[in-house]
């Protein structure tokens, strides 16, 4: 099985699907969960070894991921919530 490290949540259309790529050993891929069902939505996240995503409702989908899935949010430029950490 292909090491799944390093795979990003993205931008890229359903329609017009991103072609994994390996960048030093590292499969990279891209996928916007807007045109995909819940199940669809569910074994991507399942299947990630790592997730690299902006803040938003997205990440909901975390519930489906494994024990020990890095995952790495994204906040915008003086981004700030006191107490939130």
């Amino acid at each position: 099985m292909a090491s799944k490290m390093g795979e990003l949540s993205g931008a890229a259309s359903k329609s017009a699907p991103a072609v994994p790529e390996s960048r030093g050993g590292v499969v990279v891929d891209e996928v916007e969960f807007e045109g995909l069902t819940t199940r669809e939505q569910a074994r991507w996240v399942h299947d990630r070894d790592m997730i690299l995503s902006p803040h938003g409702a997205q990440l909901s989908n975390l519930v489906f991921a494994r024990p020990c899935t890095a995952v790495v949010e994204l906040y915008p430029p003086a981004y700030y919530l006191p107490g939130f950490y």
